[in-house]
């Protein structure tokens, strides 16, 4: 690449990030992850991707006691990460790829949370990570795993924001006494 071709918020990164803001948290989470075990790492991960998804969700919900019930101590129908990814899928907010990488990671994740013996090179665990669909075959799994991370991370972001920006309306009542 040449000297002009490079974007010059590069030679910056504070300067970037004051003008995008809406990276900033996600230059942070890599920050993170890059002084994390590699458990450390598939758990930020996966914890963070729930936590996208359920922003993302609750932007397609109405806000009050229906919604409340639905995620109530962590036993309702969108307290898993599980059934976020699979309510995300529905909704239309992930692709069928990214629904199938989420679920790829969600079980890495399963793997490290159940055994503190787990380990990126685990053939199981090296096998669902090369299945993501970013994942190069002659790239190490930390390597797989961290580009399919900050591009489902950067779709979820931008997946939260699309859904802010549409006001979806409530739509008018068919039947029963007319609203006012």
């Amino acid at each position: 690449m040449r000297d002009d071709d490079r974007d010059p918020h590069w030679d910056d990164l504070e300067k970037f990030l004051e003008d995008h803001p809406e990276h900033r948290k996600a230059y942070e989470l890599f920050q993170e992850m890059a002084d994390e075990t590699p458990r450390g790492m598939v758990l930020i991960i996966a914890a963070e991707m729930d936590r996208m998804l359920g922003l993302a969700i609750r932007n397609f919900l109405n806000d009050g006691a229906g919604l409340k019930e639905l995620d109530k101590d962590n036993q309702g129908p969108i307290s898993t990460f599980s059934s976020k990814i699979n309510l995300a899928h529905a909704l239309g907010i992930t692709s069928d790829e990214e629904h199938r990488d989420l679920h790829l990671i969600r079980k890495v994740r399963n793997e490290f949370a159940h055994s503190s013996s787990a380990s990126l090179f685990d053939p199981s665990i090296r096998a669902r990570i090369s299945e993501l669909s970013m994942s190069k075959k002659v790239s190490e799994p930390d390597v797989n795993l961290e580009t399919n991370a900050a591009f489902l991370i950067g779709q979820l972001a931008a997946a939260i924001e699309g859904a802010r920006a549409t006001n979806l309306p409530v739509l008018p009542r068919i039947y029963g006494p007319e609203a006012g």
